[in-house]
């Protein structure tokens, strides 16, 4: 892919974790607290499952296909701010609590979260796309 067989970076350095790890204690994790996580669960092969919305029939079921196939599934949602009605990180926390308590096989599936806002790009606000009957980027 025209990549150099060597890719040479520097150290990485966080400069605020903001409010995050108090805000959203027990969800919010460093990837190195995820590892051991990992570790300690003896997972090898991980699927991950990124969202900013609560998980619905659709995603339950790659989630399940996921745990069938792999050792676990990392289920990662956003926590920065979202767009105006998007379901807050404390209530989709508490819906996929649910899952993982009565749904997933147990001990299989691990929710955390990043402290990521999102951003969305587009002339006009999705509301006013959805009603044209037009789709545009903003209103996927």
């Amino acid at each position: 892919m025209g990549q150099p067989d060597m890719n040479l970076a520097g150290p990485v350095k966080v400069l605020s974790e903001a409010h995050f790890p108090e805000t959203f204690k027990g969800i919010y994790m460093k990837p190195v607290e995820t590892r051991k996580i990992f570790e300690a669960k003896g997972w090898s092969k991980i699927a991950a499952f990124q969202t900013r919305n609560p998980m619905h029939r659709s995603h339950e079921y790659l989630a399940k296909i996921a745990i069938e196939t792999m050792d676990g599934v990392l289920i990662h949602q956003i926590l920065g701010k979202l767009k105006e009605g998007d379901i807050p990180a404390d209530v989709r926390a508490d819906a996929i609590n649910t899952l993982m308590d009565k749904y997933f096989v147990k001990d299989s599936a691990v929710q955390c979260g990043y402290p990521m806002e999102m951003r969305y790009a587009g002339p006009g606000k999705p509301s006013s796309t959805r009603s044209s009957g037009k789709t545009s980027a903003a209103a996927t």
